[in-house]
């Protein structure tokens, strides 16, 4: 994944509006409704509109915002991954320059799957993924992926296939191999997972320039829609967006555990988006000496540290064959640095312990891996660290843990 900035400003000439019933709905303005994959937000009624030429966007926001059928309508706001790659130093891609897996206690945690059964979704909505990576084999469910990109491709051309996977960014690939990339097959690096069934549910929603609030939205419900249990969001935006935060409440609501990386300014995470939303489990980065990153945004939302700088992960072939690092099969690897990379392990091991706890509700899970967390920083919980550094082995090998009122 390349090193870049992204923009910021929402996507020209695009309105989100919903609508308060879909009777409402049905008397909306005579205004285009954008690309056929996104009527699916139809079933909460809320729908992407196009502005008209001879209109302004903000001309057309406030008219429906005075419409009292219309309960919110806002700009469809851009989102970024929350991570960027770094150089690498070597080839060390192998299991023994993963620093995060050690500091997280992971070996330990895949002591505790010998008796664990069945498989567990964990959805990576991102950009993509290489689904033809070997260290991804049987680890990705390809033919239930999705791609709600509205964006164009760098060639100005659309996406036609809502089955097309295709990582151009290289970040949706580099968080799945964190989460889960196979372990013990002689290449590559190990994933969180290690060698349980933590299979990996595609939903692309950033191309090379990004995503927006609406796709992401639509990927958010989808996965929740799919048998997610565990929904990974290694991306980020500045603007509070009510889509948004509607399909994280949708997806909390059909059981899914939705986790967020705090994002990378280094300032306030209470101001990212979807970290700062209700019931998500957020995450920041630490360094090696277990020193929060300096990038890593703080803030009363953060829950957990995880590793962050100087991991390892696959890329894509098309992207790895210019910026990567080849290991000793011909694939290739890179260094990262952001919550991006922190996030995964944190949904990996809440995939963990969905698999050995198959019982556990989304509560539950964060939960047992907020009390088990190692404490960092200021002693009990901080804006910092949150409650402290994720540690996988102890939230394995506890029981299922209970909650006041159930």
């Amino acid at each position: 994944m390349l090193e870049r900035t992204f923009q910021k400003a929402p996507i020209p000439g695009q309105v989100i509006v919903k609508y308060r019933s879909p009777e409402s709905a049905k008397k909306r303005p005579a205004l285009k409704i954008l690309a056929d994959s996104q009527k699916k937000l139809a079933a909460a009624e809320a729908f992407l509109l196009e502005v008209p030429k001879n209109r302004s966007t903000g001309e057309l926001l406030d008219e429906l915002r005075r419409d009292a059928d219309v309960e919110y309508a806002e700009l469809n706001h851009r989102v970024r991954p929350a991570g960027t790659t770094g150089s690498v130093n070597t080839n060390d891609t192998f299991f023994d320059q993963q620093w995060g897996l050690a500091a997280i206690h992971a070996p330990e945690a895949w002591d505790a799957l010998q008796k664990a059964t069945g498989i567990v979704k964990l959805a990576v909505v991102d950009s993509g993924v290489d689904v033809n990576h070997p260290d991804l084999a049987g680890r990705v469910l390809a033919s239930e992926g999705m791609n709600f990109v509205s964006l164009p491709k760098p060639d100005g051309s659309p996406y036609s296939d809502p089955h097309d996977l295709t990582d151009e960014m290289g970040h949706g690939t580099f968080v799945s191999s964190v989460a889960a990339a196979v372990n013990a097959n002689g290449m590559g690096i190990a994933g969180v997972s290690g060698p349980a069934n933590v299979l990996i549910l595609p939903v692309k929603v950033m191309g090379a320039e990004g995503g927006t609030v609406y796709d992401t939205a639509l990927g958010i419900r989808y996965a929740a829609d799919h048998g997610a249990a565990v929904i990974n969001l290694s991306l980020e935006t500045d603007e509070e967006s009510k889509v948004l935060a509607e399909a994280v409440h949708y997806a909390r609501k059909q059981g899914a555990l939705v986790v967020a990386a705090a994002g990378n300014g280094g300032t306030d995470a209470d101001r990212v988006y979807p970290a700062a939303y209700p019931g998500v489990l957020t995450v920041g980065a630490i360094m090696p000496d277990k020193t929060i990153a300096d990038f890593s945004n703080s803030g009363h939302c953060v829950e957990l540290v995880a590793p962050g700088v100087d991991i390892a992960g696959a890329l894509p072939a098309e992207i790895g064959q210019y910026f990567g690092e080849l290991d000793q099969g011909g694939y290739y690897y890179l260094n990262g640095a952001g919550t991006s990379f922190a996030t995964p392990m944190v949904a990996a091991t809440a995939a963990l312990y969905k698999l050995t706890h198959p019982g556990a509700k989304a509560a539950q899970i964060s939960h047992a891996l907020t009390k088990s967390a190692g404490d960092l920083g200021r002693p009990g919980r901080d804006e910092q660290y949150g409650f402290g550094l994720l540690n996988a082995g102890a939230a394995l090998s506890g029981p299922t843990e209970t909650l006041s009122g159930e």
